[in-house]
């Protein structure tokens, strides 16, 4: 089942490097994130989560997830939950800025074991094997575009908060 991890907090730089890497640790895979910061510094970040495991319905599953994260941060933690996702989740899907058709081969869970991911795309998709990195610092004079296309693997995103951090 997809999971909502929900949490208001001070922000402070690392904070998405840091949770990232208690989901990576916990063995929770991050489907989806949403990032939101208030201008008063508070930020509100949503992770729809699925667990390796199988176990987030249980209590102590639940209280070992909340512990790690409560550790990292800390006591600016205004508000932490976790729910199963319902129709919020399917509010934020539908803005995706891709096809449904590329979506469901890039994000496709089931392949042949003797598949390898990458040999399962389409010639259209090919061209992702090569990760393309964009920067854009025009927007805004305080804030960063960067525009990651590359292939879905396990903990890309602390991959990515990790490395920059």
């Amino acid at each position: 089942p997809l999971y909502l991890l929900k949490f208001c907090c001070l922000d402070r730089r690392g904070l998405l490097h840091d949770v990232t890497r208690v989901l990576s640790e916990l063995e929770l895979t991050i489907e989806r994130v949403k990032v939101m910061t208030n201008p008063d510094g508070r930020v509100l970040d949503l992770f729809f989560i699925t667990d390796n495991l199988e176990k987030l319905h249980t209590k102590s599953r639940q209280e070992e997830t909340y512990k790690q994260l409560h550790a990292v941060l800390g006591e600016s933690c205004v508000s932490l939950e976790l729910q199963l996702a319902d129709s919020q989740y399917e509010i934020l899907q539908g803005t995706s800025s891709i096809s449904p058709a590329v979506a469901e081969e890039l994000f496709a869970s089931e392949y042949s074991k003797k598949e390898c991911p990458m040999q399962a795309l389409s010639p259209d998709m090919t061209k992702l094997k090569e990760t393309v990195v964009n920067v854009d610092n025009s927007l805004s004079p305080s804030h960063t575009l960067l525009q990651i296309h590359c292939v879905d693997h396990k903990g890309l995103l602390y991959d990515i908060m990790r490395t920059l951090k």
